[in-house]
């Protein structure tokens, strides 16, 4: 399988991820996918393992965050803005999902072991871990956040916080839930000095 993020990588999964909203996870066949994005079953092997692959693919940093993007949170000049950009994108990149794709996500992540990267990892950090991590030792440093912790701790925190507010909004019946608001309050709690 291909870990290199491609065109044809990203079009695959945008195209899944549409006909997974149109028509339900368990509805939607790999020939499904296949036939929609005019490619073979080999093709579609080539870049992940399968349709459960796919779905935990898109718990990685968010896919959507290609360079235009990054360069417009870089120009943000205040690094706790940058943060809340940043973090308002990941949140906006699930939300966009809909509600039942975001339950399989949080399913299949829990099929996964739990490896606590805050003590082991493996290799060389992500580009975009270290992105993040250079953003928040700024913020730290200019005393917009918290520095009782450590940077990898806030980021740790920052996704749990996301996983659990993913969880209630892909999971409870209100419509009146808005994620994106829940998620910025309890992110600027966790974060702010």
């Amino acid at each position: 399988m291909q870990t290199e993020e491609t065109d044809k990588k990203r079009e695959i999964r945008h195209t899944a991820v549409e006909l997974f909203k149109q028509n339900g996870y368990d509805n939607v066949t790999l020939n499904d996918i296949c036939r929609a994005c005019h490619i073979s079953k080999n093709t579609f092997y080539y870049y992940f393992t399968g349709k459960d692959d796919l779905i935990r693919q898109l718990l990685k940093p968010p896919v959507q965050l290609n360079s235009t993007v990054l360069m417009r949170i870089m120009a943000i000049e205040d690094p706790y803005d940058q943060l809340i950009e940043l973090y308002t994108l990941s949140v906006r990149h699930f939300a966009s999902m809909g509600p039942e794709i975001a339950r399989k996500l949080l399913a299949e992540n829990l099929t996964r072991p739990f490896v606590d990267d805050r003590r082991k990892c493996k290799g060389a950090p992500s580009e975009y871990f270290q992105l993040v991590r250079g953003i928040y030792e700024k913020a730290m440093k200019q005393g917009e956040i918290r520095d009782d912790v450590s940077v990898r701790d806030l980021i740790h925190g920052a996704m749990i916080l996301l996983m659990g507010c993913l969880q209630i909004w892909a999971t409870v019946d209100d419509p009146s839930f808005d994620l994106e608001k829940t998620y910025l309050r309890n992110y600027k709690l966790l974060i702010r000095k």
